[in-house]
């Protein structure tokens, strides 16, 4: 009993790592002066996260397609859980780093930010570990809890104590949904774990009806339509840096769990899921490029594309594990860290009255900051899937894996939403190179900057060791 605690503990090191760092820091921000609180939570909380990616890769230096379970099979690390892993952190990594020094004017000056932002990303390596339903509850609020606070975290402000307050109540009636769907999963199966769940007979309809629950709960945390609905005015009302946060590492981890709870638990069920799941990928597609193109809100705009990204995510689940596993980590794993950097180029814009967040604030950029105007014109063109940049290769391979799987009409669709979407990207660049400046910008802080230019070096330059990453993801899918 001993040794099987012992190497539990060893294969749940990570999430531990991560979780002693933001607890150290929660504690270092209480009991030291304020003025060194913030800084030493932030470089706690980092350290944790930056050691628990460590751990994971030391999991799987040996045998990249090992596997390690723990707690009697609930708890389960594979290369493609290290994978998402190591993207979701990165991402929480950068959002923390990026927004030091200039948190105050967010509304995030509080020492409990950088901890929050920890616990929530050992909520996520909790998620995406979990073996049965319990603890895929379990890492789901995990998640959630410090998220509904970190959207209502700037609570002066009107907007973000709304925001938070949706994202709570919505995202409880999400995680009944799941609740729900797992209890009549285990009511007719007898089983709470995947393999179990896998080895059931699916001729009961309320077993599906189960598995239905569970797939809107799933798509209500990746902001997958038609359970979108918090998505945009969260966006909207949430500080920046947390909007961040929530488009990158929480997204990566919702849709690769996503694709875990239907590949694996799920998978003899693909007949019956498949086709619920590209309705759900072309409706998303479409209503995030649609509903881009209206709004005046650059993070609005950003939370409907971020929609739109989601779909063509479970069009490559929609084809099975042999063909979009590889293409799913691909395509998140290019689509989170591009993001990141477009936040940090948000980050980076100050007009006199403070953040801008309309899209006028984008007027003449490449005259008063040419720099930024072609980081952030890089940026848009990769999540675009504008060729040669890297975004344009992870939506390549999830169009191939749509194509190899037949599903002609929802490659078309996903074809037409691309166009349109490029028409709000190109709406952004035109007004960053064309239009006169309307708003005064103010110095960007290095931090936000290094961010932003090294996101668009990585889609820039990123071709050149794209073989890397794309032998990394397809031994992560196990191909």
């Amino acid at each position: 009993m001993v040794d099987s605690l012992r190497e539990s503990i060893t294969v749940v090191a990570p999430e531990l790592a991560v979780l002693g760092g933001a607890t150290i820091g929660l504690l270092g921000g209480l009991f030291l002066p304020k003025r060194m609180g913030s800084g030493f939570a932030t470089f706690a909380a980092v350290i944790g996260l930056i050691l628990g990616a460590a751990l994971v890769l030391y999991h799987f230096q040996g045998d990249p397609r090992a596997e390690y379970s723990a707690f009697g099979g609930a708890f389960r690390s594979t290369s493609f859980i290290a994978f998402a892993k190591i993207v979701a952190i990165s991402c929480a990594a950068i959002v923390l780093l990026m927004g030091e020094g200039h948190r105050a004017r967010f509304g995030l000056s509080g020492f409990e930010f950088a901890p929050l932002i920890g616990l929530a990303s050992a909520g996520l390596m909790v998620m995406l570990s979990a073996d049965d339903l319990i603890v895929l509850y379990l890492g789901v609020e995990m998640l959630s809890l410090p998220s509904y606070v970190l959207a209502a975290f700037a609570r002066d402000d009107r907007r973000a104590t709304e925001a938070g307050l949706k994202y709570f109540v919505l995202g409880a009636l999400a995680s009944g949904f799941i609740l729900y769907g797992s209890s009549l999963v285990y009511g007719f199966t007898g089983a709470i774990d995947f393999a179990g769940i896998a080895a059931a007979t699916y001729s009961d309809i309320p077993l599906l009806f189960g598995l239905v629950f569970i797939i809107c709960g799933l798509a209500f945390k990746c902001s997958a339509a038609p359970f979108h609905m918090w998505t945009p005015d969260v966006y909207e009302g949430a500080p920046l840096p947390v909007v961040a946060f929530f488009a990158s590492a929480p997204k990566m981890a919702a849709v690769a769990i996503f694709a875990r709870v239907l590949f694996e638990p799920f998978g003899p069920a693909f007949s019956d899921w498949a086709g619920v799941l590209q309705v759900i990928a072309a409706i998303s597609m479409v209503w995030g490029a649609i509903g881009a193109l209206t709004q005046k809100n650059i993070k609005r705009l950003l939370a409907y594309s971020s929609i739109n990204n989601v779909g063509f995510a479970l069009m490559a689940i929609a084809t099975g594990p042999a063909l979009g596993g590889q293409a799913v980590l691909l395509y998140m794993g290019i689509y989170s860290l591009t993001v990141v950097g477009v936040f940090a180029g948000l980050a980076a814009l100050r007009g006199p009255d403070g953040a801008v967040e309309t899209l006028d604030g984008f007027k003449g950029l490449s005259k008063s900051r040419p720099g930024m105007a072609i980081a952030m014109t890089i940026l848009f063109f990769s999540i675009a899937g504008v060729p040669p940049l890297l975004g344009f290769w992870g939506k390549l391979y999830v169009f191939t894996a749509a194509l190899e799987a037949g599903y002609v009409a929802l490659w078309a669709i996903a074809c037409v939403a691309t166009v349109v979407a490029a028409g709000y990207y190109l709406i952004l660049i035109a007004r960053m190179w064309f239009d006169e400046p309307v708003v005064e910008i103010a110095p960007r802080g290095p931090a936000t900057a290094l961010t932003m230019d090294l996101a668009a070096i990585f889609v820039l330059v990123g071709l050149g060791f794209f073989g890397i990453i794309e032998s990394a993801a397809r031994i992560a899918a196990g191909q």
